[in-house]
């Protein structure tokens, strides 16, 4: 909890701080969205679709294609186990129940905008292990997420107040894989589509 606290902390003062330097052409935003995509690497077999939502933030730096970026998600992986209904070729660790990995990451990034509206964007942050019993998903608690994604932002009126960006990005949270050993078992990946809707104030 005292970790949560102090990467939400580091959230806010960044937010603050980057907002003293944006620029009036560009206002900031704030964002809620979703996502859908496929996992890869080590967890493909065992959790094959990944999904999640959350708020961004959004700072321009003044004069410049730069903004510095803020987000809080909630990404759940549903277990191979929920689509098809196996009960027997499954782990035995869960007799073949349906259950969901779940982490909630937190991140500061920076994103560019190439062309236009035409935009790439790097974050990294802290990814917390929400599930009860959490060495049964990995061996980390608290671990690092690095997330680079391309996308277009979309803006509508004169005023550009109203947003939609549509972007396609990987997500890593970084492990050592050890298939003998469950409880530590190697990255989770994605491979997601984002939509994120936005506003400026």
């Amino acid at each position: 909890m005292k970790k949560t606290l102090l990467a939400l902390l580091v959230l806010t003062v960044a937010a603050f701080t980057a907002k003293a330097q944006t620029n009036d052409n560009r206002p900031p935003r704030v964002a809620v969205g979703f996502n859908l995509g496929a996992t890869v690497g080590p967890h493909s077999n065992e959790y094959p679709i990944a999904s999640g939502f959350g708020i961004k933030f959004e700072f321009p730096i003044k004069s410049t294609p730069v903004s510095i970026m803020a987000s809080g998600a909630y990404t759940f992986m549903p277990s191979d186990a929920a689509y098809h209904n196996d009960r027997y070729n499954y782990n035995d660790s869960y007799n073949g129940d349906v259950h969901v990995a779940s982490f909630a990451p937190l991140e500061l990034g920076v994103r560019v905008y190439m062309d236009g509206n035409l935009f790439v964007e790097g974050n990294a942050g802290a990814s917390f292990n929400l599930n009860e019993s959490h060495s049964n998903y990995t061996s980390k608690k608290v671990a690092l997420v690095i997330a680079p994604n391309i996308g277009y932002a979309f803006r509508f009126k004169a005023s550009k107040k109203y947003g939609l960006d549509l972007s396609l990005g990987y997500e890593t949270r970084p492990e050592d894989s050890q298939p003998h050993d469950f409880s530590n078992y190697g990255s989770y990946n994605q491979i997601a589509v984002h939509a994120v809707f936005s506003i400026g104030y």
